[in-house]
């Protein structure tokens, strides 16, 4: 957080689906490893770059580095194209296989 109310993440147009939407933030995970689902605006992605999300963070939520935020796409198909597998996570975020896309 390089600033009070702005996060800097680690994913950006490389990584995500984003011509029909912005992506969403689902969930935050802290040094304490415990998960956190928010509610759909409680972190808002206002701008992408190639490599960077920037979030509009409330008072009271801090995030650190090495903070874990999990995204949801809003328009899945607009992504196929950037990416040739998918992980799959279980209920504690670890990578446990990937399925292969065939687009």
């Amino acid at each position: 957080m390089p600033e009070p109310g702005l996060a800097i993440v680690g994913a950006g147009k490389r990584d995500l689906a984003f011509d029909g939407a912005l992506p969403i933030v689902l969930a935050h995970r802290g040094a304490d490893a415990r998960r956190a689902d928010l509610a759909p605006d409680a972190l808002v992605i206002h701008r992408l770059n190639d490599q960077h999300a920037y979030l509009a963070v409330p008072p009271g939520l801090h995030l650190a580095v090495g903070d874990l935020v999990a995204m949801g796409v809003r328009h899945p198909c607009l992504g196929l194209d950037r990416w040739h597998w998918l992980p799959l996570i279980d209920d504690d975020d670890r990578v446990t296989g990937a399925i292969e896309l065939i687009f």
